[in-house]
């Protein structure tokens, strides 16, 4: 059965820190106290991530998780 890839803005985020972060993904995994599998995954892109999981990873990776701002309408 073939994975379902998630377009996902977040993933893109992740990875492009990953990569100026000089950490390595079992590097970051470890200190989320995540499996690597997971991390790996989701910035693979084939799997997702839940809210408890990403704000682990933003942690490690000195990102602010917080929701997105919406315009009211009026």
């Amino acid at each position: 059965m073939s994975k379902k890839k998630h377009d996902n803005e977040f993933a893109k985020l992740i990875r492009a820190t990953i990569r100026k972060s000089g950490l390595t993904r079992a590097e970051i995994a470890r200190r989320a106290g995540i499996p690597y599998a997971g991390l790996h995954g989701f910035v693979a892109e084939t799997r997702s991530m839940d809210l408890n999981t990403a704000a682990k990873v933003c942690k490690v990776l000195g990102l602010e998780l917080r929701p997105k701002r919406t315009r009211q309408v009026r």
